[in-house]
């Protein structure tokens, strides 16, 4: 589900947003020429709502601010702390994060989409039921991060390190995994159909009930993965491996079975009916 994008907009902000004046000039006259001064200073604020859309921030500390439903849309962000930030609802579309500390945020029900995170630290925060299509997160550090009822279509998630990361049904139709390491992560009812995964790393990985039909899984390693009820239809499976892995009520198909070392066990759970039949050719 995608977030609720009724935003209230500011066009101006706040004389006195939490009994703090905020120097508007200043901060809007970054539209126009770009501040490299010391540190601006915003913590312990309440800016809800506020729109700091098309900006360019740079060492803004917005430490403990509350942002929620803020206006982040077309900005770019450098040196930013966000350390303990509520950006529940906010709108970041099109925005770019460099070097912005962003560990353990709140960043529930946002819209996301196509925004630049290359290379960030999101370890822990909370993303459920934002929208991050078209966005780039490739070589994140995704660890212990939700991403619980997310649409991720169209998404750069190659290299990211998403060790216990949580992505239950999840939408990353058409992203790119290839390189990303989901070890031990909780990916049940995901849908990642047409994705590329390849060298990607699935190892412990709950997908129980996962629909990855028509995905380029190439050297995939899925060993001692639960792929209880997964479907693998027309997946591109060379060289994955599936070492010690869940098969039950599973289905792969006999183009894609001829490319895998399956054991006993695992053929006899492929041989039973599948949990969700393939889609129709």
């Amino acid at each position: 589900m995608k977030p609720y994008k009724g935003y209230k907009i500011m066009t101006t902000m706040k004389e006195d947003i939490s009994r703090q004046t905020i120097d508007e000039g200043k901060l809007l006259s970054r539209r126009k020429k770009r501040s490299t001064d010391s540190q601006a200073d915003f913590k312990n604020l309440n800016a809800e709502y506020c729109n700091f859309s098309n900006l360019t921030l740079e060492n803004v500390d917005f430490e403990n601010t509350d942002l929620t439903g803020a206006l982040f849309t077309g900005s770019s962000l450098t040196k930013v702390n966000l350390e303990n930030v509520k950006l529940y609802c906010a709108n970041m579309d099109n925005a770019t994060f460099n070097d912005v500390n962003m560990i353990e945020l709140d960043v529930s029900s946002a819209s996301l989409d196509n925004v630049k995170l290359i290379g960030a630290d999101l370890n822990g925060s909370d993303f459920n039921r934002t929208s991050l299509s078209g966005a780039d997160l490739s070589g994140c550090n995704l660890v212990n991060t939700d991403f619980t009822d997310c649409e991720i279509c169209g998404a750069n998630l190659s290299g990211v390190n998403a060790y216990a990361a949580q992505f239950g049904d999840t939408d990353l139709t058409d992203s790119n995994l290839d390189k990303a390491d989901f070890t031990e992560a909780y990916m049940e009812g995901s849908i990642m159909f047409l994705m590329s995964a390849n060298d990607a790393i699935f190892a412990g990985a709950d997908l129980s009930i996962a629909a990855l039909a028509s995905s380029s899984l190439k050297k995939a390693n899925f060993s001692n993965a639960n792929c209880k009820g997964a479907n693998f239809d027309r997946c591109d499976l060379t060289g994955a491996d599936f070492t010690g892995a869940n098969l039950d009520g599973a289905y792969i198909d006999k183009k894609s079975l001829k490319h895998l070392k399956l054991s006993a066990k695992q053929l006899a759970q492929l041989a039973s009916k599948p949990l969700f039949l393939p889609y129709p050719r």
